[in-house]
């Protein structure tokens, strides 16, 4: 097993549509070659007042190309996900990050959907490459959402000007203003190899009667 990544393209309201409808219950992608990649992250959000943690309902990477570094000018979102497990299937070989991620309450529950941006911290912490038929797993990140977007470092105001550029108005500002935005900043670390481990037990079960589950033996 190697260890070393569907694309969200559309811009304006579409873009913002395809993010809110991203909770959908997903099935597992086929492989679309047989040495197709994989790219995962295993997420946590924590929320800023008192110790309630929640899971992503989706994530979102972007890929190192050209020039920019950490700021892409596309989004990526993970096309299967399952308890916080984000995984990228068919991934284009290369360099990716993780740069946000999105959640949306139960129905029953009051709060609003929200969107976090990783600080360029857990953008940069989150680097990994991945070729073809590997498996590249980003890590187990706990993130601490925290208010105020006026203190948001560079990479997370470059992404939240890559969803919605600030001249949005009409439609796109009436989206935007329904969903909290938090800054996502780094939270409680665990033991890399604990994770990893925990990561690979997981994904046999979520990969279970897939092509995919050859790719973690």
């Amino acid at each position: 097993m190697s260890f070393s990544s569907v694309r969200l393209l559309v811009p304006g309201t579409m873009m913002v549509v395809a993010l809110l409808c991203s909770c959908a219950n997903q099935q597992l992608p086929g492989m679309s070659q047989p040495h197709a990649a994989v790219l995962a992250i295993d997420m946590t959000l924590r929320q800023p007042m008192g110790d309630v943690r929640s899971k992503p309902n989706a994530v979102y990477f972007a890929k190192i190309d050209g020039d920019g570094g950490l700021l892409q000018k596309q989004m990526i979102r993970a096309n299967y996900i399952k308890d916080g497990r984000a995984y990228l299937l068919n991934a284009a070989p290369g360099t990716y990050v993780a740069v946000a991620a999105y959640v949306s309450p139960p129905m029953l529950v009051t709060s609003t959907d929200s969107i976090t941006y990783l600080s360029k911290e857990l953008v940069e912490k989150s680097k990994t490459g991945v070729g073809d038929g590997e498996v590249a797993f980003m890590g187990s990140f706990e993130v601490t959402q925290a208010a105020w977007l006026d203190k948001a470092d560079e990479v997370q105001m470059h992404y939240r000007d890559v969803l919605s550029p600030r001249e949005s108005k009409g439609l796109i500002a009436e989206y935007l203003n329904k969903i909290t935005t938090y800054r996502g900043l780094p939270g409680v670390s665990g033991n890399e190899e604990t994770a990893r481990n925990s990561f690979v037990r997981n994904a046999k079960k979520d990969f279970a009667g897939s092509a995919w589950a050859a790719l973690l033996n």
